[in-house]
């Protein structure tokens, strides 16, 4: 008999981990293409891998989150800001250099701490027995977010253009937070 209650969590797993993989390959695949094209060196490419700084950061400020708001409060909070940043980069016609960076580090501090709040959620909604199978969503569901999403962003923005690509980028958070809320709170809920 299926049990729809551990495919729901299993599903909202794959799910959150697969946006939270996005920024990680746009800023790795996606970008350094625009970005040359644009004329930026090899250095200044090399130098925008210091933006993601949040992920080595995780230890310090994950039990700082653990004690402060709920997971919930935590992933809507992330997933919001992503939304937010990729729709305010939407209104540039081009960003500079320096409000691209800070672009970029909102939308990795925004998803580590979507990554921290990700892994509780799963450590508190699976069983013992089925942390293999959360591993395994969590390793796929991020490499497939980084892949599709930083390949369908680069394919935007060479056809439509910056503003549209950002737009796209933006939608995909909203889009999963209307989709989403509803599993994460029914996992938040069964914990």
């Amino acid at each position: 008999m299926i049990n729809y209650g551990n495919l729901r969590r299993l599903g909202t797993l794959c799910l959150l981990y697969f946006v939270q993989g996005a920024p990680y390959g746009f800023q790795t695949s996606c970008l350094p293409l625009i970005l040359r094209k644009q004329g930026l060196s090899y250095s200044q490419l090399g130098a925008l891998k210091l933006l993601f700084i949040p992920w080595v950061c995780k230890p310090f400020y994950a039990p700082i989150m653990e004690g402060y708001k709920s997971d919930l409060w935590w992933l809507v909070a992330s997933m919001s800001t992503m939304a937010v940043t990729c729709l305010l980069a939407s209104l540039a016609d081009n960003l500079s250099l320096m409000a691209l960076s800070v672009t970029l580090f909102i939308l990795n501090l925004s998803s580590a701490t979507q990554d921290i709040t990700v892994d509780s959620v799963a450590i508190k909604i699976l069983d013992p027995s089925q942390l293999g199978i959360g591993n395994t969503i969590q390793v796929v569901a991020y490499k497939l977010g980084a892949v599709c999403v930083g390949g369908s962003l680069l394919w935007i923005a060479e056809s439509m253009g910056h503003s549209y690509m950002w737009t796209v980028f933006s939608s995909l958070y909203a889009a999963a937070l209307n989709d989403l809320l509803p599993g994460i709170i029914f996992t938040a809920n069964s914990s």
